[in-house]
């Protein structure tokens, strides 16, 4: 089989639609319009619509299955006051030591939707500490964020809820809050902090390193 007839296989088997709407199964990257708007607050009767509870249940398996911490609607393509956070204790104990997990004040968090949140600063003392985001693939710095606050909102239910945070689960909450609000880290960061989390290995493997924006599940929208 010749060059030209492998590409038209190829492209047969993997091309894709010619426009992919949002909500997306990916994760959308830093320069993506959507990461800048506002999230819109939403009437207490939409959260029971088909369209908003699918919406949910699309952001609840992502944050699973890429194993997030925090995950805002707008990450997915839909600029509308939604988030999760989720921080089971088989990754706490996979990803920090028992050192980290005590000054950081780390612990877990149960998977949860927050739909209108607003959060309150009770402690304005500043903690530095380091942060990622599925929308800055790669990338990594170290972020100044507030120690303890009160998260207010809706559940997927839309009953009223309350969460009072300090230490790691607070920085979660600031770190989504900042998505609604169209506030990337980079907005706040320590400039000379930011850097490639993997660059040792860059190094190491002389430059092939394969970075993957691709879900790690197949997910099929209703129709």
């Amino acid at each position: 089989m010749n060059v030209i007839k492998r590409i038209k296989k190829f492209m047969a088997v993997y091309r894709l639609p010619y426009e992919i709407k949002p909500p997306y199964t990916h994760i959308v990257q830093a320069g993506d319009p959507v990461l800048r708007k506002p999230a819109e607050y939403l009437k207490k009767q939409d959260i029971e619509t088909p369209q908003v509870q699918e919406l949910i249940e699309l952001m609840k398996k992502i944050t699973i299955d890429y194993q997030f911490v925090g995950l805002s609607a707008c990450q997915i393509g839909i600029p509308l006051r939604i988030m999760t956070l989720h921080l089971p204790r088989a990754q706490i104990d996979r990803l920090f030591t028992p050192e980290q997990i005590q000054t950081k004040e780390i612990e877990e968090i149960p998977l949860q939707v927050w739909i209108n949140p607003e959060m309150k600063v009770n402690d304005y003392k500043s903690v530095i500490d380091t942060e990622q985001c599925g929308s800055l693939l790669s990338l990594c710095a170290d972020v100044k964020r507030y120690y303890k606050v009160t998260l207010n909102g809706l559940d997927e239910n839309g009953k009223i809820k309350s969460l009072t945070a300090q230490g790691w689960t607070a920085r979660i909450i600031q770190h989504e809050m900042d998505h609604l609000s169209g506030v990337l880290y980079t907005d706040i960061m320590i400039p000379k902090s930011l850097r490639n989390v993997v660059w040792k290995k860059i190094n190491e493997f002389n430059g092939f390193i394969e970075l993957r924006y691709y879900p790690k599940f197949q997910y099929k929208k209703k129709k």
